[in-house]
């Protein structure tokens, strides 16, 4: 009979389904009935199937614990536990496996009841072989087909993971590449490289280390560590550590276990606990600049061939970027200790004090160095020795020569480690921690000054370049002072001409006397008693210019006039101390209420000693009959410069002054005394100006008379 394409259809599907390898499994067939289960599983070991029986639920569950089932086949009712109960256990271990329920007593009920419990299929009693065996191969298919998808997602995200590390691999390569073109800090760049190749690789641990080819260390520059204190700053000698290794020899390393590597067993662990690690160098073409090192890979697992290509990689442009970074730090270092010479060089060209000079150079070394403290120390002629003039630790610190000395030849100041390690005794005796001193010595017209001293103390070793810096610091210093010479030199030939122009003006009057008394004597020769007494006169009045020349030569004395920064009270006493047997002969009381501190001012004691000690003498002789004279001192603020000022104030009890007396109380000349010059009032005004204060008084008369003294603190 001619084949119909239907019967050709047929033909092709048969041998389809022949050639197909046929589908078998590990089946179980659960049923009380022991002709049941011997009956299936005869049936279904002829067709390929590897077959164990169970007569209950829990000799299923046991089977289903020892072995890895495709297929369970479980009737309905069995003894104790159901065969739901066996469809439950069975997909609790495996979602996947299917599970076919049969049952003799079939209803609906028990069909939707077992498909809601996730049954591949129902199979009514008595089993038809040819349905059994469709049902079982579509059931096998199906897991098979289940377990291939699982296979395939399984690969699918492997080959996914791959690619998304290759292309964060890329992206932390485009950072990097980012990185060199736009920072230009070397700890940011440094810090960025560690963040990046931590979180591509994969690394618990990471660290930068850049190497010093003139001492032949490798510091640790950037550093992360999530279980405890980052590294940074840490020191290790080339050859040693296994990031040593690598920067002897230049060569890239992969450590899976390092107990067990016999070239680095336990080498590392002076630094921190590791097990697997990868190191590379930072190569440029000048050289190794430094090292890169992750250790401890993240989920325990250790680091691979690839993981290390990717940190060479990273390392080679990171290497570059460094180098770049490195260039361009020196330069921009080079333009600021160009620029904070620049301003030290203005700022000490304004200066006047010691104490501004002091701080003009701190301000400048703090810019240029890192350091922790800064101090001044003063050259004492007379005891050879420094004594520590100013301290910047020193929340307070005073710039007056203080009671820490070190003992030391001035031929020795120019020496480093000499003047360093006086000042380091002298630290070490007053219980002040020391650490690394570098110290220059300051001269003036081959005069030892002082000298700067910079403290490290977290032992960091000065550099040539620091040296440097400092000899240039302070041979500006020195120019500062040459300078002041030269302008206190210049000043006092000027106050000197002031002076001496004042003193001429007191010398018209007792010149003018001796002239009339010339005239007198040639009008009268007649030696008599009166000529006599004409002569006496004369005689009077070349003493009183003798003691007008006298006060010129004390005044050009220099000793008289130098002015440093002082505590007033001991001043105050002194001029206090000096009238005290003037004001017991007038039955004067004094009272003195001086703050318990005050703080210093800059000033010349001698010239405040003369100014109070006029104030009160004045106070005294205002009280011939008895009184009392007050004299009080305190700090206090100046509003709205927001400053500081020491408010003296000089009260008596006497004999006051009119309004118009007060007016003119400090004019030069004016003088309400019989045998008073004028001077006494106008030459303090003149020092109190001189020292950048003023003075005031308030008077009432026959009630007495204030005097208010303000002088800056500075």
């Amino acid at each position: 009979m001619p084949a119909t394409d239907e019967n050709k259809a047929t033909v092709i599907q048969d041998q389809t389904q022949t050639a197909r390898e046929p589908i078998t499994g590990r089946i179980l067939i659960v049923d009380d009935e022991e002709r049941m289960v011997d009956s299936l599983a005869g049936l279904l070991s002829h067709a390929g199937h590897t077959v164990k029986g169970a007569a209950s639920a829990h000799e299923a569950v046991e089977w289903l614990a020892r072995e890895p089932f495709d297929l369970v086949i479980t009737d309905l009712r069995l003894p104790g536990p159901s065969g739901l109960d066996v469809l439950r256990h069975a997909r609790s271990q495996d979602p996947d496996r299917p599970v076919i329920i049969m049952t003799a007593y079939a209803s609906l009920e028990a069909a939707v009841a077992a498909i809601g419990e996730g049954a591949y299929d129902f199979l009514i009693k008595p089993i038809d072989p040819r349905e059994l065996k469709l049902t079982v191969e579509r059931a096998l298919d199906r897991r098979r087909l289940q377990d291939s998808t699982k296979r395939l997602v399984t690969e699918l995200r492997g080959s996914n993971d791959v690619l998304s590390r290759r292309v964060a691999e890329l992206n932390a390569l485009h950072e990097v590449s980012m990185a060199m073109s736009t920072t230009a800090d070397l700890q940011r760049l440094l810090e960025a490289i560690i963040r990046l190749a931590s979180g591509v690789v994969g690394a618990e641990h990471s660290s930068i280390m850049l190497l010093d080819q003139t001492r032949g260390v490798l510091t640790v520059m950037a550093a992360h560590d999530p279980k405890g204190p980052c590294r940074q700053n840490t020191q290790l000698p080339i050859g040693e550590s296994i990031a040593g290794w690598v920067a002897a020899h230049g060569e890239p390393v992969l450590v899976e276990d390092v107990e067990s590597d016999p070239r680095f067993a336990r080498r590392n662990r002076p630094q921190f606990e590791t097990k697997s690690l990868i190191s590379a160098p930072l190569r440029t073409p000048n050289g190794i600049v430094g090292v890169i090192s992750l250790s401890d890979k993240r989920d325990e697992d250790v680091f691979t061939a690839d993981d290390l290509r990717l940190l060479v990689t990273l390392a080679a442009q990171a290497a570059i970027a460094i180098e770049d970074a490195g260039h361009y730090q020196q330069l921009k270092r080079q333009l600021q200790e160009t620029s904070a010479l620049h301003d030290l060089s203005q700022r000490l060209s304004e200066v006047e004090r010691t104490d501004q000079m002091v701080l003009a150079v701190f301000a400048c070394l703090d810019q240029l160095l890192i350091c922790d403290t800064l101090q001044w120390w003063l050259w004492d002629a007379g005891s050879q020795s420094l004594r520590l003039y100013a301290d910047s630790s020193d929340a307070h610190w005073q710039t007056s020569p203080g009671t820490l000395s070190a003992e030391i030849e001035a031929s020795l100041l120019a020496d480093e480690s000499k003047a360093a390690a006086a000042i380091r005794r002298a630290l070490s005796q007053q219980g002040t921690a020391s650490g690394e001193i570098l110290t220059a010595a300051v001269r003036s017209l081959e005069q030892p000054l002082g000298v700067f001293v910079i403290i490290r103390r977290h032992n960091e070793p000065f550099s040539d370049g620091d040296r440097r810096l400092v000899r240039l610091v302070s041979g500006q210093a020195e120019r500062i002072f040459d300078r002041q010479r030269a302008l206190w030199n210049a000043s006092r030939l000027v106050t000197m001409g002031k002076m001496i122009s004042e003193i001429s003006h007191d010398l018209r009057k007792p010149l003018t006397n001796i002239r009339g008394s010339l005239q007198v004597m040639r009008g009268r020769l007649e030696k008599d008693a009166h000529t006599a007494a004409i002569l006496k006169a004369t005689e009077e009045e070349v003493i009183h210019l003798a003691a007008l020349v006298t006060e010129l030569v004390d005044f050009s004395n220099p000793k008289r006039y130098r002015t440093d920064r002082r505590d007033l009270r001991p001043l105050i006493f002194r001029a206090v101390g000096l009238v005290e047997q003037s004001a017991k002969k007038n039955d004067v009381e004094i009272a003195v209420r001086l703050d318990s501190v005050l703080k210093p001012t800059f000033c010349d004691e001698h010239q405040i000693t003369e100014a109070l000690l006029n104030i009160l003498m004045n106070a005294v002789e205002a009280m011939p009959h008895g009184g009392t004279l007050t004299v009080t001192a305190v700090c206090e603020p100046v509003f709205p410069e927001g400053s500081e000022q020491v408010h003296i104030t000089v009260a008596d009890t006497g004999q006051g002054m009119s309004p118009s007396e007060l007016s003119r109380c400090f004019e030069r000349y004016y003088t309400t005394k019989a045998t008073g010059t004028g001077l006494g009032l106008a030459i303090v005004q003149r020092i109190i100006q001189a020292h950048d204060g003023h003075i005031e008084a308030n008077s009432t008369p026959d009630t007495g008379t204030t005097f208010h003294i303000h002088l800056p603190i500075r």
